[in-house]
């Protein structure tokens, strides 16, 4: 799912786009942590990761 509000209309040809998302740092989680992700339900990725996601998707 994509939530976008009052952006569409700004993007023009070559333009860049902001996302703001959660994700957390490289490595296993702290037991806390790990503690919270599940109970807000989250699937966190690194950043690592959520930017190939984005490559994958076609971003640059």
């Amino acid at each position: 799912m994509i939530y976008s509000r009052d952006t569409i209309l700004h993007i023009q040809p070559g333009g860049k786009v902001l996302i703001n998302d959660y994700c957390r740092s490289a490595g296993t989680p702290s037991v806390g942590f790990s503690e919270y992700i599940m109970q807000r339900g989250y699937e966190l990725h690194d950043v690592k990761a959520c930017g190939q996601m984005l490559k994958d998707a076609g971003f640059d």
